[in-house]
């Protein structure tokens, strides 16, 4: 640990030991966020910036995300910089994001809402400032529907149900 008030700088000569954690943030979304299109968007307040105090740094993300989508099918990329990161092996046309909803509900009705987590250990080869972001697009294969975070697909302004929910990334 270090003690209050100092500061981990390196070119004084300070090396953490193996495995030290050195920086922590976090980017924590408490508004709503919606999308019918078929394009990635950045979702805002999940990102963050770190910097490296090496070429072999390592960061552990971690994501929170409490999404629907009305039609089906809902996605989600992890980024560094502008580049995925975390997706699974490519299987055909199949979709491969860090995150993907899929679930038979539809317009018509309320549906379920879910709160998932993901973690991933990337490994960035850098010195440079890399930033970590979401991006959240709605069903790729043009059929429609609409992507929500923190949100039910009703958003009724009751105390009983259609509760707002958060998402986070540290």
């Amino acid at each position: 640990l270090i003690p209050s008030g100092q500061v981990l700088d390196a070119s004084a000569g300070f090396v953490a030991p193996a495995g030290s954690v050195i920086q922590v943030a976090q980017g924590f979304k408490t508004d709503t966020f919606s999308t019918a299109s078929t394009t990635f968007l950045d979702v805002s307040g999940l990102s963050v910036t770190l910097t490296p105090t090496s070429s072999s740094s390592k960061f552990l993300i971690m994501a929170n995300v409490t999404y629907l989508h009305t039609f089906y099918v809902g996605h989600i990329k992890l980024m560094r910089n502008s580049t995925e990161i975390g997706a699974a092996d490519t299987a055909g046309s199949r979709p491969t994001y860090f995150l993907s909803y899929s679930n038979n509900i539809n317009a018509q009705t309320d549906g379920p809402w879910m709160r998932e987590g993901m973690d991933f250990l990337d490994s960035p080869n850098t010195t440079s400032a890399v930033t970590y972001k979401l991006q959240a697009s709605s069903r790729r294969d043009g059929q429609g529907g609409t992507f929500y975070i923190n949100r039910t697909f009703p958003d009724r302004d009751t105390s009983g149900y259609d509760a707002r929910g958060v998402s986070s990334i540290v």
